[in-house]
């Protein structure tokens, strides 16, 4: 975890067992907190070889930031030594009031919407609620309060890949003394929405600290970096061995890419959700990563950039 610029040139095997306990992790970040995703079979559940704890997560149930923190132990010192914490996705389904409270606060994040311009079925829920990102920070110091030192790897999809990737990128500014390096926040996630939306132009993720895997014909994937890059430099490990789903075609025929489009609709239910990333995508062939979203293999590619990728717009 030091370096994940390992992943760029590792054998597919070393690829599967690094990706694997953060994809466990963020299967349990759906399934076992209150929505529409809730599976009371995994009430108890951990990754394998890591502990669960019961004492430090989020699962409000009135609505709000979720998260699971699993935690190994130095088999020398006998203490917590590395932290995984799995932030929830957006809940999509029809479960109230985790569904309402994900979108207004996607709506906030994403989009940048005040919270005076929310919808009124947004105000159900106070402006502090629905400030996922603040919250999720406070989580990620209360764990390193409590585990001095501890090494940490945020991880999650969709809203929960972009707050892993936001949250690391403040505790990583925030180091401005030298500190010893595991100290330093890491970020592997699934399919993070453009979080150069939050972060601001001029922040520049160092590629070793944070990585975004992805399917490369999911929407949210493709609208981070075409037709402007808004990864932040974040390395992208891309899932491409697949032909061009047919509606997926038809959805990025033109760019921008109009998400209200039908084929864009059966495009995201295919390709975004976790379940396709969890049963179909993580356990079979590697994704192939790049330090440079300019090198991102897809069909698409080309016809949201053209032959000559280099002149285009940067992150």
């Amino acid at each position: 975890w030091d370096d994940l610029s390992f992943l760029v040139t590792c054998d597919d095997n070393t690829f599967r067992l690094a990706v694997a306990p953060l994809s466990n992790a963020t299967f349990l970040s759906y399934v076992s907190t209150h929505g529409s995703y809730y599976n009371p079979r995994y009430d108890s559940a951990t990754v394998p070889g890591w502990e669960r704890s019961f004492e430090l997560y989020r699962d409000p149930v009135g609505g709000g930031m979720r998260a699971l923190l699993f935690l190994k132990t130095d088999t020398i010192t006998g203490k917590p030594s590395q932290a995984i914490i799995a932030f929830r996705g957006t809940d999509l389904g029809d479960s109230e009031p985790s569904h309402l409270a994900d979108s207004c606060a996607d709506q906030m994040l994403w989009e940048r919407t005040p919270y005076e311009e929310l919808p009124d079925d947004c105000k159900a829920f106070n402006q502090s609620t629905l400030d996922y990102a603040n919250h999720a920070f406070a989580f990620v110091e209360e764990v390193r309060a409590k585990y001095d030192g501890i090494r940490v790897m945020l991880t999650g999809h969709s809203l929960g890949a972009g707050l892993a990737t936001v949250v690391a990128a403040k505790f990583n500014q925030l180091a401005t003394t030298p500190r010893k390096d595991e100290s330093i926040v890491r970020a592997l996630s699934f399919a993070a929405p453009p979080i150069s939306q939050v972060l601001g132009p001029t922040v520049s993720l160092d590629h070793s600290k944070f990585a975004i895997l992805a399917d490369a014909y999911d929407p949210v994937f493709v609208e981070s970096i075409c037709p402007q890059r808004r990864t932040s430099g974040a390395m992208l490990c891309v899932y491409s061995n697949e032909e061009e789903p047919s509606h997926c075609r038809q959805c990025y025929e033109k760019f921008p890419v109009n998400s209200t489009k039908p084929a864009c609709r059966e495009c995201f239910s295919e390709r975004h959700i976790y379940k396709h990333y969890y049963d179909d995508l993580i356990p079979g062939p590697r994704a192939e990563c790049t330090k440079s979203s300019k090198d991102v293999p897809s069909p698409w590619s080309t016809r949201c950039f053209g032959e000559h990728h280099g002149n285009d717009t940067v992150e």
